[in-house]
């Protein structure tokens, strides 16, 4: 599909050269400025926004953003802004790049990592069955250490935990984290004992956190006495391995679930799986396309920024799962 064609199909009708202009508010003169905008770059790269005020808000793109060549827009209510935003995402990043964060799956940036972590190191890692790990110095912080000590001290006391969910926790360290080492604190953490909402069904162990979002949560169903795992993937390489009935591929586990929950700050292309059995989370770990979609997507989400979680990790428990 050509930028025209994507264009009229997101009703996006009107399309101006603004190169080099300071402002824009002679084009909305007497008429409405609520709305959706998508800005063209001179790289090829796009953005997707809302606004309630266009000629406003274009003035604070250009502070940052020196390289726009045109604006499409058009007019739609306060109140379906957001909807409307999020489906212009959605369909646009299928066929071209955008530089949005929020709610885009794979933002055309330069990234944070790439400071501590070279792109080629990280398409390296990608590529690798068993991903080797470069740096092995750890950061010294006696603070954040000490913060969750006694929390930690409670659950290396669960048995539970130590033989059932610690084993798929370390393997998912050693396979889907770029240079778990180096990356610590700043680009992933793991909580311990972290609150949530439901204290009588399920207790949550440890959640792997990268950017903004939660990537694998372990736990226990406590009626069930059974083991909870939950990973957020990458849809689109799972689809691109396996077909869009991909799920038909896993009839063989027993207690695997899917779900099409996605978290706004990783984009639309993930989606949930869950287990509750440790020797089916283990035989999930060995799966090339699910290790390939976690890789991706963990990757995608430590390029978009800091490990917003970072206070909350528990460095007690990255000794135990870090290979």
């Amino acid at each position: 599909m050509d930028l025209l064609a994507m264009l009229s199909e997101l009703n996006f009708l009107e399309t101006k050269k603004i190169y080099n202009r300071p402002s824009i508010v002679d084009f909305f003169h007497n008429r409405s400025r609520c709305g959706i905008y998508l800005l063209h770059f001179s790289d090829g790269t796009y953005y997707i926004g809302q606004a309630i005020d266009i000629p406003r808000r274009y003035t604070q793109h250009r502070k940052k953003h020196n390289d726009i060549t045109h604006i499409s827009f058009k007019n739609v209510k306060n109140d379906d802004l957001n909807s409307y935003e999020a489906e212009a995402i959605r369909k646009f990043e299928s066929k071209f790049q955008l530089r949005n964060i929020s709610l885009a799956s794979a933002p055309a940036m330069d990234a944070d990592l790439d400071e501590l972590l070279h792109p080629d190191r990280q398409s390296e890692w990608l590529e690798e069955k068993i991903p080797s790990v470069i740096f092995k110095k750890r950061i010294v912080d006696k603070t954040l250490r000490s913060k969750y000590s006694l929390r930690f001290c409670d659950l290396k006391r669960n048995s539970f935990f130590i033989e059932q969910i610690l084993p798929v926790l370390k393997k998912y360290v050693s396979i889907c984290i770029p240079e778990p080492y180096l990356t610590e604190i700043s680009f992933w953490g793991s909580s311990c004992l972290p609150a949530h909402e439901s204290t009588t069904t399920i207790e949550i162990y440890s959640r792997i956190n990268m950017y903004w979002q939660e990537v694998f949560t372990v736990g226990q169903m406590l009626e069930q006495k059974l083991p909870l795992f939950s990973w957020h993937l990458s849809k689109k390489i799972i689809a691109s391995h396996l077909g869009e009935n991909f799920k038909s591929t896993f009839k063989t586990y027993k207690t695997i679930e899917f779900d099409d929950h996605y978290y706004e700050s990783g984009g639309f292309d993930q989606f949930a799986v869950y287990i509750y059995d440790t020797d089916e989370a283990m035989l999930l770990l060995d799966n090339n396309s699910i290790i390939e979609a976690i890789k991706n997507f963990n990757l995608r989400c430590m390029r978009k920024g800091a490990h917003i979680h970072a206070p909350y990790h528990c460095m007690d428990l990255a000794d135990l799962i870090l290979p």
